[in-house]
């Protein structure tokens, strides 16, 4: 699902330059919305699974830094393009790189291994149960259920 986000976030993001009316450039951004949302909250889980719990931290730093260095860069190169060219080559240029992307993400394989088996989904109510007292003497966690 995450290669198919990434694939549908560079579409939406390509066809933005096609946008003739605000309503049709409101429509392909709703897009890149709904792409980024397909893979954004699925890439920590996932890279989490992906490293052993000495290197995953520093995975996660390099995922979470890269989000706020690549939309300064994005800012950066898209005003180059836009000013060098015009504004819809600016969303142009992010279709190719985010397409090889996307498809890359999709030939990705799991490397867990043996995590899938069936006894490792097997669910043990007793702790669910153990997890949910646990929250509820988490006064924060408490006081947000209760009074949201």
């Amino acid at each position: 699902i995450v290669g198919l986000g990434v694939i549908v976030w560079s579409l939406a993001s390509g066809a933005s330059g096609l946008a003739s009316t605000y309503i049709l450039l409101l429509i392909t951004r709703l897009f890149v919305g709904i792409g980024e949302a397909a893979y954004g909250p699925a890439a920590p889980t996932i890279i989490s699974d992906l490293y052993s719990t000495e290197h995953r931290g520093s995975a996660l730093a390099w995922f979470y830094m890269a989000i706020p260095v690549g939309s300064a860069l994005g800012y950066a190169f898209g005003g180059w393009v836009s000013a060098t060219w015009d504004w819809r080559t600016a969303f142009y240029a992010s279709l190719p790189p985010g397409i090889v992307l996307g498809v890359l993400a999709l030939l990705l394989r799991d490397r867990r291994g043996g995590l899938t088996s069936p006894q490792s989904s097997r669910v043990n109510h007793h702790s669910i149960w153990h997890d949910y007292a646990t929250l509820w003497r988490t006064p924060s966690y408490a006081w947000n259920i209760v009074f949201s």
